[in-house]
C-alpha cells in the first residue's frame, strides 16, 4: 500500500480528536522522568494503518522513519521523547512509534521523503514531516502545523496562517 494513503486513512479515521484549548502551546520542557518518557513508545509499526489500532486512544503521534543506513540517534530520541512528554504534561495523549525498515510503507516513504524524519500526525487533522535537525520545540510546532483541518493541507502544504 502507499504510505501517503495509509497516513491519510489514519488522519481521517473514525476517531476524531476533541480539541483542547491551549493543548499545543508552551516550550518543550517536561517534568516527566526519563523512565516515563520511554513508556510513551509503542511497538514498532509494520504499517502506518496499524495506527488505527495501536493509537486509537491517542490524540496525536510521532512516527520515526529511520534513514536506510542508520538507526535513531540519542539526540533524536531525546527530542521526540521531550516533545511527547511536554504534550503529555499538558493533558494530551501522545504516542511514539517507529516504522519498521522491512515494511512496504517504509520503502514507500524512502522514495518520497528525506530520512531520517518524524511524521507528526494529529488525529482527524493532518500531518507534517520533520527532517533535518530534530528538536522538541520543532516537533511540537509540527503538530500545531498539522492542525489545518481534516484530510491534511493538500499538495500546497501549510503556510504560516494555515492551509494554502
Amino acid at each position: 500500500m502507499n504510505a501517503k494513503r495509509n497516513i491519510r486513512t489514519w488522519m481521517t479515521g473514525i476517531f476524531s480528536m476533541i480539541a483542547v484549548v491551549g493543548l499545543f502551546s508552551g516550550c518543550a520542557t517536561s517534568k516527566m522522568p526519563a523512565r516515563q518518557r520511554a513508556e510513551l513508545w509503542g511497538e514498532p509499526l509494520p504499517s502506518i494503518t496499524m495506527l488505527d489500532t495501536v493509537a486509537a486512544d491517542k490524540d496525536a503521534v510521532y512516527v520515526y522513519v529511520s534513514a536506510p543506513e542508520g538507526k535513531m540517534s540519542a539526540d533524536e530520541q531525546i527530542a521526540i521523547e521531550g516533545a511527547a512528554a511536554q504534550l503529555t504534561d499538558e493533558g494530551a495523549a501522545i504516542g511514539i512509534f517507529e516504522l519498521l525498515a522491512d515494511s512496504d510503507d517504509y520503502r514507500d516513504a524512502q522514495e518520497s521523503i528525506a530520512t531520517p524524519c518524524v511524521l507528526a500526525l494529529r488525529k482527524g487533522y493532518g500531518l507534517n514531516v520533520v527532517n533535518g535537525e530534530l528538536t522538541a520545540d520543532g516537533l511540537i510546532d509540527a503538530l500545531v502545523g498539522s492542525s489545518c483541518g481534516a484530510g491534511g493541507c493538500g499538495p500546497s502544504g501549510c503556510g504560516p496562517s494555515g492551509c494554502r
